[in-house]
């Protein structure tokens, strides 16, 4: 309970607090929070404090969190931490892949042998890759290979 006072309050802080914020954009340097348009004024490896976040970023720019991106992917990338990224073609069932967000399925798994693949979606076909029953169209999800389970119609 204690916690929910505390939201309260923090609520009614933010109610009858204004907070002037800069006018510097997302990826400019920044010394504090105040010289941000955004309020977020972060560190980052190598490139010291930038401006950072906001909603509907492209990419490239800025994040901290998936859901300020257009994409709706804010992952790591080398010397720039963490940005929006645009997938524009999707990975395919049975595809390599090193990330969720690269697949059409939204599913990157390690499978013994043949390393991090492509798994799963709904109605998909005998053959495919799947990890759970349900998303099979024949309802069979079976391991039935090295490769591990795929749907089945038996």
């Amino acid at each position: 309970m204690k916690s929910f006072y505390t939201f309260l309050l923090g609520l009614m802080f933010l109610q009858t607090t204004s907070f002037a914020m800069g006018d510097l954009k997302n990826g400019q340097s920044c010394s504090g929070y105040a010289d941000c348009a955004t309020g977020f004024c972060e560190k980052r490896e190598g490139l010291g404090k930038v401006c950072a976040g906001g909603f509907n970023l492209k990419e490239g720019s800025f994040c901290t969190f998936y859901t300020q991106c257009e994409s709706q992917i804010c992952d790591e990338v080398s010397g720039k931490g963490m940005v929006c990224i645009s997938i524009k073609d999707r990975l395919s069932n049975g595809a390599q892949c090193k990330k969720s967000y690269e697949c059409e399925s939204g599913n990157c798994e390690k499978r013994a042998l043949i390393g991090k693949i492509c798994v799963g979606g709904f109605d998909i076909a005998d053959g495919s890759y799947c990890s759970y029953y349900f998303q099979c169209k024949s309802r069979k999800c079976e391991n039935v290979s090295t490769k591990g389970s795929i749907c089945v119609s038996h």
